[in-house]
């Protein structure tokens, strides 16, 4: 009895858990063509459809038709089309199935084969080189009257421009930056038929150019993102090692300054003191007429005359100080310069024996 119970249990969690999983709607799949939606004439594609890695088969649709179906199981289908046609262009979607369940239509792929028609002329007025902030505008223009232009960029978004039929077709860019640079190239054809499109026109490469004067629209950031990383490298290089080479001029000046201004503060000082030793020295040199001074070739000294004090001159002449007292017992002390009494120098001659 108890193995019974168990097994309706676990019958009964499993149906509510497929029961569950059947109420929810399956993920929706994507559909992108490789290599790209514009397929040449008589060229292959290659669909990729991409589901749920659960899925048991998928399929390729085109409106309510259906083109292949892909019975594997997995997380993507591939459809390939060996040759492509007007008739496999157009909308297409895919779904796929898990179990029973179906999961909802993938969105619309434009499939577009390209060369039912003569190719048209692109050129851009004023010219291809735009200046940053400009406007620009793409003519499109063909030789036969088409009611469609469209305008394509590679790696990026179409334009299309709808109207009756013409023979050109103006495409404005107005205030062009980095983002609009690339290849450019437009197709033509008709209303009828909106998924067989002409040859494609050369490609014209838009450039936009930096002004030397920045413009009121011109920023900092969007200069950067448009000049190429390598150049902007480059002028930063040569702009960092301009501000170095003038700072270190500015050093090399300054210790210029201080060197030449200590060198003049002690070349001043030292000159002040030649200076005032060359006035002493004059001074010293200037004796006046009556000099108390006497030149004799010999002097005897007095016998009551002392000789107290002996000075040698720069001009290696003795002086003698002569002091007119007679030295007895009481005078204990003969002061070397009197002050009351004249004082009279005498140079005395020496000479020198042989």
């Amino acid at each position: 009895m108890a193995p019974t119970v168990t097994a309706l249990l676990c019958f009964g969690l499993c149906l509510g858990q497929g029961i569950r999983a059947l109420a929810e709607p399956l993920p929706r799949p994507t559909l992108h063509a490789d290599p790209g939606p514009l397929v040449p004439w008589e060229t292959p594609v290659t669909l990729r459809c991409r589901g749920h890695p659960e899925a048991t088969w998928y399929r390729l649709m085109k409106g309510k038709t259906t083109i292949e179906d892909y019975h594997r199981a997995g997380a993507e289908a591939q459809f390939i089309i060996s040759s492509m046609s007007k008739d496999t262009a157009g909308h297409l979607h895919c779904l796929y199935w898990i179990g029973s369940a179906l999961s909802e239509p993938s969105e619309p792929l434009d499939l577009v084969v390209t060369g039912y028609y003569s190719p048209p002329q692109l050129s851009a007025e004023p010219s291809q080189h735009v200046a940053w902030g400009h406007n620009v505008t793409l003519r499109c223009r063909s030789p036969w009257a088409y009611n469609r232009f469209v305008l394509y960029r590679e790696g990026g978004a179409n334009s299309s421009q709808w109207g009756v039929r013409q023979s050109q077709s103006d495409f404005l860019i107005p205030a062009v930056a980095a983002h609009h640079e690339g290849n450019y190239s437009c197709f033509v054809f008709h209303s009828q038929h909106p998924h067989t499109w002409s040859l494609p026109s050369a490609p014209l490469e838009l450039r936009v150019t930096v002004p030397v004067t920045s413009g009121p629209r011109l920023e900092l950031p969007d200069v950067l993102f448009g000049l190429p990383r390598l150049q902007t490298g480059i002028w930063l290089g040569i702009s960092a090692l301009l501000i170095l080479f003038f700072l270190l001029f500015l050093l090399f000046l300054l210790l210029r300054y201080h060197r030449k201004h200590q060198a003049r503060q002690w070349t001043g000082g030292k000159e002040a003191g030649v200076e005032e030793s060359l006035r002493r020295y004059s001074q010293d040199e200037d004796v006046p007429p009556e000099s108390p001074y006497a030149t004799m070739e010999n002097i005897q000294i007095e016998e009551h005359g002392q000789v107290n004090t002996q000075v040698e001159d720069p001009q290696e002449v003795t002086y003698a100080h002569l002091i007119h007292h007679t030295p007895n017992q009481d005078l204990e002390y003969i002061s070397p310069f009197p002050s009351e009494e004249s004082t009279l120098y005498a140079p005395l001659a020496i000479q020198e024996v042989s």
